[in-house]
């Protein structure tokens, strides 16, 4: 394997991961809670909206009080034996 193609295996194994948490996260809590992304803690304050695809959270920087928009993509999970 290349240095390039094991940098993007990695990158998209930290990325997997990310997008596993951030979905237990707000799987969990109802719709609202805390989610952690990157390193940073985020309150989920609402549901801006919903498509087939995704949902968008309005959310709050725990530390800095900045509100962002957060978009959920919804993913089809699938279990290889």
């Amino acid at each position: 394997m290349t240095d390039a193609a094991a940098l993007v295996s990695r990158a998209y194994e930290y990325a997997q991961d990310g997008i596993l948490a951030l979905m237990s996260c707000l799987d969990c809590a109802d719709g609202y809670g805390t989610v952690n992304v990157n390193g940073v803690s985020y309150e989920v304050m609402q549901l801006l909206g919903e498509g087939g695809f995704s949902m968008v959270y309005l959310v709050r920087d725990r530390t800095s009080g900045r509100m962002y928009a957060l978009k959920k993509v919804k993913l089809i999970r699938k279990f290889t034996h």
